[in-house]
Order: C-alpha cells, then structure tokens, then sequence
C-alpha cells in the first residue's frame, strides 16, 4: 500500500485531557487531489532514458509521471505532490538549466501574475528546492502566469515568453549568461493575442532550424506562429495547422517525441484534466488523437468532488457517491470488503442533472427499505431521490424538498437523529457559512420544519460543510464543519441526545487546508475507525485513514 510521506498527528483536547489520533494519507488506487486546467511540462528529470511527465493543476501543485518503459505512451504516477510545490492556484511548469550549472531549473507560473522558481537538487534528480528572487521577481501585469523559456535568437541569453489570462504575451529576456534574472522585453510580443488564457509552447515542430510558437487559449484550438528566420524574434502565424474538433480544449500544449520514432507528440492539458494526445503525422500534421494520455481515474469527477459512502445494496461493499460541479453524482463501489480500492459502475445515477453543484447523503427516511438520498445544489434548492428498488444501485428523482431554499449559492445537507426522538435531524451548511438546523415534520414524513437559521451560533464566514460523526466512539455526537478555504472545525456533543454541542480545539490542525474541501467521515476499510474523505475543487478525493484510535474520555 502506498502511503503520503507524512503522517498527520491529530491532538484532541477534553477537559484537562489532551489525547491524540493519527491519520495516514492514501496516494494510490485513485486517492487524491485530482486534476483540472492541466499544464504539462515533459522532461527526463534523471536522465534515465524515460520522460518524466510534470503536471500543473489548478489547485497550485503539480503531478509527477514517468514513463513506464523506453518509447512507451504509458505513464505511472510517482507523486500527486511532486517536491511538496505549491504555488497556490493555476500552477504551469516549464524547465530549463537557467544558469548552465548542469542541474534542471523548474520555472512555475500561477495565478498571483508571478513565477516561483525550483532548482534541481546535486545527486538527487526528484528534488527540486525554492531559489531566491523568482527569476527576478517578474510581475506579469496579469493572472494566471504561463511560462516557456527558449532561446530565440541563439545570443547566449535566455528567453522567457510568458502568457497569461489577458491573452497576450510578455517577452524577458535573460539579464546575463547564466543568470537567473530576467528583464522584460515588450508586454506584447509580436503582438499576439488570444481571446482567454494565452500557454506558450516553443519547439521545431518540422525539424527546418525555425522555432514554432504554439499558443493554447481557453476558447478554442492552438494557434501555430513560426519563426520568420533564423535567430528571428519575429513570428508569423500559420492557418490551419491545429484546426481539428477535439483540439477545441487544448489549452495547453507541449512537444516531446515519446516513441523515439522522429516525429513530434503533441500533449495537450485540458479543462476537464485530460491529457489529450497527438501524434505527428509524415506531412507534419496532426494524426488522429487519442482521448487521454492517463488512464481515467474512476474516483475523480470534473470538479468540485463532494464524496459520500454507503452501501445501496446491501452486499456488504461500500458504495462511495461523488458529487460533482456538473450536477452528476458517480457511482463507485468497493472491490471487497476493507478495501480501499473502487471501481466506477456509473458516470451518472439516474437523472441527478438538475442543477449544477451536487452534494449527496443518504438516509431512509420513511422506514420503506428504499434509501433516500437528499442532493444539495449549487441553485441553493434539496432535491430528493429514492432507490428505485431495494437493494439497487439506481435512483428515482421524487421531488425538491418543500420549503427549502437558501438566497446566496450552494447548500451541503446532512442527516442524523441528534436527539434521539426517532426524527431526523438535517444540517444544511450554506454559502455564507451558516448552518441550518431543520428536523422531520414526524416520523417517516418526507417533509422538515425550519427549527434555527444559526444551528449553535455556527458561522465560518465563508462556505460551511458539516459531517456528523462519532470520533472517539463515546456515545456523543462529533460535528465537523469545513470552510471554504479547507478549515475543520470540531464541535461535540456536551451529553448523548443533547442539541447542545462545544467547540474542541485543535482535533483536525495537522489536516492540510484544501479549498473548497467537501468532506465525508466515517469507516473506509472496516478496522472500527473513523477515516476521512476530502472532496477537492479539482474533482479527486483526499484519503486519511486514522491509524490508532484515541481514548477521548472526559477529564472534568
């Protein structure tokens, strides 16, 4: 099995009590932050003869692969978190040895407008720390920094062309031979411009000594410039070349011969996080693509994964409900028993398209066999869906819950029976980070009674998501509510069937933030202990396994 580096040791505080739970991050079988508004950068790191794939995501990390063998097109995943880099949001690599010192210079653009830049470590080729100064701490004018570096008119001195959200590029040129400083050249290089996002890519796509400019936009496909001569800083555009249907969300490029056959691939990230690949044809086009360089992962959806475990038929295997920014909620389910392994059995159950945004739970709300799940939506609105048969994996829409709806944005339900009265409890967490408390009108009743617009005072400022749970297994009940920028919050319990419930400091710190974090807790492999899931912006799922259990006992 394999693990995250780094263990997160959780300390819990009862009383005068501090007792501790230990969590382990699962980075396989598909477990992770997931992938969107990919930004590949393909390089050997080691010089072993297999291309190391580097893939920025919009949540600021990148993704390490490397190919599985000499010319192969498959690639294994190394890392979700290559070098622990984060730059915040919209990361976009690029490398080259800056200073001629030997060692691989890693170049990440973001969305503050700026460039971080990595240095390769002596004798360690995956190791990649910060360097001082960012390449001369270059300032964009724009969000979303996009760069490529090259050196165009063959002076010794390395160009850094940098697109942005604008559309347009910046050129920089390097200060000195070897230096890490770069001073800008024009904000409007060769005065080029797209309508969304400009992602250079530079290479000789035809082998004629003429550098190729490749410009990846967000609204359709790349558009080709070549060099006008050689040593040229002047760049012509060429119709035609990537005019081909499911190039439309290629936004970003990048050319690497992966076969070793001579003729250039064409790698192309993508909104939706694929990695869509082109081979070069013998006239110098584009043979037909294929859809994704990576193997679809079957726990991550498009964006904005919200997570939800059950088990719909009874069979003893977890089914695991993803909700996703489209409206659909996936369907995955466990290999076997204890397995943190699953499989995906549906893109889409039933006809959950009703909205955008869905957050799933599950309850049997009126005692008939058939598991009732309650989707909060992005329009503010609950919808209801039943099991269409017992025991079966599909959902019949019934109906939007009546009186329900919250002004400003998205709501995260979630049932329990707080009380113990035999009505269930639904938690609503909003947009402006309240949380509502509503209960059923009566027992088995499809219908809720508004009982407090601010359930214990709770207000994160910003996004509220809560998961009921019992963490330490005393009979009380624990509330978790996560925020928009990924902080939990813990609440338990002061007495079994009391509405009443005080904060506990410092149960969830050692838990990284992730923003827009949608989360689920509860037991994943079987071992009687609570585990957590983290739904990411991205469209993957976070996994902590908890490793020990705590002793939370009171102390007064």
């Amino acid at each position: 099995m394999k693990f995250a580096v780094v263990c997160a040791a959780l300390v819990l505080s009862f009383g005068s009590g501090v007792f501790a739970l230990s969590f382990t991050e699962i980075v396989e079988v598909g477990w992770g932050p997931g992938v969107d508004n990919t930004r590949p950068a393909i390089v050997d790191l080691d010089d072993d003869g297999l291309l190391d794939l580097l893939i920025g995501n919009e949540d600021g990390t990148l993704a390490h692969y490397e190919q599985t063998s000499v010319g192969s097109y498959d690639f294994t995943q190394i890392s979700t978190a290559f070098c622990s880099i984060d730059v915040g949001t919209a990361a976009a690599p690029c490398l080259a040895d800056l200073d001629g010192d030997g060692l691989l210079d890693l170049v990440v653009g973001h969305s503050g407008g700026r460039v971080k830049h990595f240095e390769q470590e002596e004798d360690a080729p995956y190791s990649f720390g910060p360097v001082p100064g960012d390449c001369g701490d270059l300032f964009i004018g724009t969000v979303v920094a996009t760069p490529v570096i090259a050196d165009l008119d063959a002076d010794g001195l390395l160009d850094l062309i940098v697109g942005g959200y604008t559309g347009t590029l910046a050129h920089y040129e390097q200060a000195e031979i070897g230096s890490t400083a770069f001073a800008l050249v024009s904000d409007d290089f060769n005065a080029i411009s797209v309508s969304q996002r400009s992602v250079p890519q530079i290479a000789d796509l035809d082998g004629d000594g003429l550098l190729d400019l490749v410009v990846g936009e967000r609204r359709s496909a790349p558009l080709h410039y070549e060099q006008e001569s050689a040593h040229s800083e002047v760049f012509t555009l060429v119709a035609g070349t990537f005019d081909m249907p499911e190039l439309m969300s290629a936004i970003a490029p990048c050319f690497a011969d992966l076969d070793g056959d001579g003729f250039v691939d064409m790698i192309s990230g993508t909104e939706a996080g694929a990695l869509i690949h082109h081979e070069q044809s013998p006239d110098g086009g584009l043979l037909p693509g294929v859809d994704s360089l990576l193997a679809a992962n079957p726990l991550e959806v498009a964006s904005m994964a919200a997570p939800c475990l059950t088990d719909l038929n009874g069979d003893g295997l977890l089914d695991l409900l993803i909700g996703g920014n489209d409206g659909r909620i996936a369907l995955c389910t466990q290999d076997e028993p204890g397995s943190i392994a699953f499989n995906r059995v549906s893109d889409s159950l039933a006809d959950v398209f009703r909205s955008y945004r869905a957050v799933p739970c599950v309850a049997d709300l009126d005692s008939d066999g058939l598991l009732d799940i309650l989707v909060g939506r992005g329009d503010g609105k609950l919808s209801h869906y039943e099991q269409t048969e017992a025991a079966g994996q599909t959902l019949t829409y019934l109906h939007d819950v009546d009186g329900i709806r919250v002004e400003q944005g998205g709501v995260t339900p979630c049932l329990t029976d707080i009380d113990a009265d035999g009505l269930f409890d639904l938690l609503i967490g909003t947009h402006a980070g309240t949380v509502l408390h509503y209960e059923q009108s009566e027992a088995d009743a499809e219908t809720f009674g508004l009982v407090t617009e601010s359930f214990q005072g709770i207000d994160t400022g910003y996004q509220a998501r809560p998961q009921f749970t019992d963490l330490d297994a005393d009979g009380l009940l624990d509330l978790i509510v996560v925020d928009g920028n990924g902080a939990f919050t813990h609440y338990e319990q002061i007495a079994a069937e009391s509405e009443t419930f005080v904060p506990v400091d410092g149960t969830f710190d050692a838990i990284p933030q992730v923003a827009f974090a949608s989360p689920w807790l509860g037991d994943i492999n079987g071992d009687g202990l609570i585990d957590i899931l983290i739904g990411t912006q991205s469209g993957g799922i976070r996994c902590f396994l908890q490793s020990e259990q705590a002793d939370t006992r009171r102390s007064d």
